[in-house]
Formats: C-alpha cells, sequence, structure tokens
C-alpha cells in the first residue's frame, strides 16, 4: 500500500506524543490510518512470503512508513523500542513469537579483571602518546547473510507450522566496521568469497575460499584505515609519526606473526590493542 505525504500538525501536542497516539491509540488513529494500515499490510506480506518478521525489520519498516507518508512526526525524540514493537504486533496484528534458544556466549571466569587489564593498557598509551579521540579507532567483523534468515519470526497466534523462507541459507559475507572514540565512522569493507575481477563502483575485496578475514584481506589498512588516518591527522594537524590505536579482536589472523611483522613494517605508528577473548560484548558496544 503506499500511502500519501501528510502535512497536517497537531497544535498542543508534541510530535512524539501523536507518534505514539498513532500507532497504539484507537482515537488517534482516525488522524492517520493509512500510516497503521500500510505497516500491517506489509509485515501480512512478508509474513506470508516466509520472510523471517524480526524487530529489526518491524522496526525498519515503521519508521520507514512514518518518514514517508507523515515526516512531520518522527522529531528524533521518538524510541522504536522492543517493548513498542511487540506491542505494536500484539495489538494490531495478534501476532506472538515463534521462536527457539540458541547457545550463550562463552565468557572467562576473569573477564572483569581482563577488561579492567585491557582498559588501563588503552589509558598507558593515549597518555604516554597524547593520543586524541579520532585516532583511537575500533574494528569489528561481522558476518552478514545474503538473505536474513533464522528460527525466529512473527506469525498470527496459534500457528502450528511456520514456514521460513531459505531458512537453510547460510551464504554470508564479512562486513567490516569501525569508528573512532570521537564518534567518526570509518568506511566500511565488505569481504566476499570470489575472485571477480569485474568492476562494482565499490571497493571489492574477493575472500578467496572463505569469507571471513584472510591476512591478505586484512589490508583493508591499506585502502580504508590508512587513508582515513591521513585525513584525521590533517584536520588535527597532527605529525604523520603521531601514534594511533587500533582495537581489534585477538583472532589468531589478528595475532599471528604474518600480520604483526606486515603491520609493524609499513604502519610502524599505528598501536595495536587486542579485546581479551570471550570480552567482546563487556569490553565495547560497537553495533554490527
Amino acid at each position: 500500500m503506499q500511502c500519501q505525504p501528510r502535512a497536517a500538525s497537531i497544535s498542543g501536542e508534541s510530535s512524539s506524543s501523536i507518534l505514539i497516539y498513532l500507532l497504539n491509540s484507537k482515537v488517534y488513529q482516525s488522524q492517520h490510518p493509512e500510516i497503521v494500515k500500510s505497516v500491517c499490510e506489509h509485515l501480512q506480506q512478508f509474513q506470508t512470503a516466509s520472510v523471517p518478521i524480526s524487530h529489526v525489520l518491524v522496526k525498519s519498516q515503521i519508521l520507514g512508513t512514518i518518514w514517508s507518508c507523515a515526516p512531520e512526526l518522527e522529531d528524533g525524540r521518538f524510541k522504536c523500542s522492543d517493548s513498542f514493537i511487540q506491542h505494536f504486533l500484539h495489538s494490531h496484528l495478534h501476532w506472538t513469537m515463534h521462536t527457539s534458544t540458541q547457545a550463550a556466549q562463552k565468557t572467562p571466569q576473569n573477564w572483569e579483571a581482563l577488561c579492567e587489564d585491557m582498559f588501563m593498557h588503552l589509558v598507558y598509551h593515549i597518555k604516554m602518546y597524547n593520543i586524541l579521540p579520532e585516532l583511537v579507532i575500533n574494528a569489528d567483523q561481522t558476518g552478514v547473510c545474503l538473505i536474513p534468515a533464522g528460527n525466529k519470526t512473527w506469525a498470527p497466534t496459534g500457528s502450528k507450522q511456520v514456514a521460513v523462507f531459505a531458512k537453510e541459507e547460510k551464504r554470508q559475507f564479512t562486513l567490516m566496521v569501525a569508528s573512532s572514540a570521537a564518534g567518526n565512522m570509518v568506511p566500511f569493507q565488505a569481504i566476499i568469497k570470489g575472485r571477480t575481477t569485474r568492476e562494482m563502483g565499490i571497493l571489492w575485496t574477493p575472500g578467496g575460499d572463505n569469507h571471513w578475514s584472510s591476512t591478505e584481506s586484512m589490508k583493508w589498512t591499506d585502502n580504508v584505515l590508512a587513508p582515513y588516518i591521513a585525513r584525521a591527522k590533517w584536520r588535527l594537524r597532527a605529525p604523520a609519526s603521531q601514534k594511533t590505536i587500533l582495537l581489534i579482536d585477538s583472532w589468531s589472523v589478528h595475532i599471528g606473526e604474518e600480520y604483526h611483522s606486515w603491520m609493524r613494517e609499513k604502519y610502524p605508528y599505528i598501536k595495536i590493542a587486542y579485546i581479551p577473548s570471550g570480552c567482546a560484548s563487556f569490553f565495547r558496544r560497537l553495533p554490527v
């Protein structure tokens, strides 16, 4: 369903309050019924096509419809939280979550001590070399499914059989994400299995037989990280020799001698700091 943008405003009410009324209140729905109807119809189409209905998908659908149809209702204060999404799905579609359990992350018993040691390690280098926030870079990798799927989806309450499209789909690519302590985002890099030479207008890094990063593909530093550091130093009027911190996970490819030797030789100004194994979810919060 396509809804037409509305320019109407309600005097005496904040737009965030109006937005909540719009999605939850039977009284106020009459003012913008096309938004609720559009969101529900699109979600029903996804469910009919066996597309997994996750909170991320529902949030994107709700916010996208609001921005498209009535952007004046979104003033930045409204938060489409998980509890809000659950209430919306229950009240408007009568859906419940059909889910399965998953294994929890293995965390070291002394994770607090490990994280404290890591924190003090960072403090030491930042103070010793006078490193500014723009040059403290937190990088991480995550596997991204080509077709998002899983064992969790929203479906009508009481459903006995719940089909999910591409449930067995396992093809992934690796997305390299990095940001600075100042909040600046470093350009993304995708590492994809393949050996193509076709020009696609993006930084294309074939990953060989494995979509996860290898030592060769970690030369992301050449094309992404090093240019970012150079631009940051130019803005800060810092010398080329100014130290930089790169915070990464303790993967075997990161701590291997080949990668270390290459980094020491080509980028001696980059100090590598490793997050203790099993502590990434506690030590940092990088949403990837």
